[in-house]
């Protein structure tokens, strides 16, 4: 992004509208997703476009494997950690997920690479693994954050609702980019790629 342009902040109403099919499970208190909703998956699998099950207590999604549709998911609030199970969702392109218990950064990342590879949107505030004024990181621990999180998904546009600018990629590439996935060559924090404090394995 060149340096005269003022940092853009995108949030969810800025692609989503009332065009799209979309379901909200908010809280709930649910642990997983509900019988009568998996009771629905023929019809729902092929119409859902986007769901919010924000506010529940979630600790992974591997049930909506073949929810093939879904470009918008939302689990703000939930149980996800580094080691929830996700389905391959080769349509998702916004994932949210403020506000969970996700502290192995390197772990959750090369796993988002893998299973939702089209990702263009990551919100992963208030979570120990993105380190920020929310809970005590400091500035050069959350821009160490981003650039491992923009080179390890090259399609990315947006993280935390700022968008990715030119330099951040040229950054990336040059600090983390002749690295394996899950890889990093120094920390971004002490705990940050390696904090099993919040893990709680489903």
């Amino acid at each position: 992004m060149p340096k005269n342009e003022r940092t853009q902040l995108i949030s969810l109403p800025d692609f989503i509208n009332s065009t799209y099919m979309t379901v909200s499970l908010v809280n709930r208190g649910l642990k997983e997703l509900p019988e009568d909703f998996l009771l629905e998956k023929p019809t729902l699998k092929r119409t859902v476009e986007v769901l919010d099950l924000s506010h529940n207590q979630i600790t992974n999604i591997a049930k909506l494997d073949g929810y093939d549709n879904i470009h918008t998911l939302i689990l703000d609030s939930n149980k996800f950690n580094s080691h929830s199970s996700l389905p391959k969702m080769h349509s998702l392109t916004y994932l949210s997920l403020v506000d969970n218990k996700i502290g192995n950064l390197a772990i959750f990342i090369d796993k988002i690479a893998d299973k939702v590879p089209n990702l263009k949107y990551l919100n992963l505030l208030k979570n120990p693994a993105a380190p920020n004024y929310f809970n005590g990181g400091s500035a050069d621990d959350y821009k160490d954050y981003r650039l491992y999180v923009i080179n390890s998904m090259p399609n990315i546009k947006v993280v935390d609702y700022i968008e990715v600018g030119e330099e951040e990629i040229k950054e990336a590439k040059r600090v983390y980019g002749h690295l394996p996935p899950a890889v990093v060559s120094k920390p971004i924090s002490k705990d940050l790629l390696k904090n099993e404090k919040y893990e709680c394995k489903s």
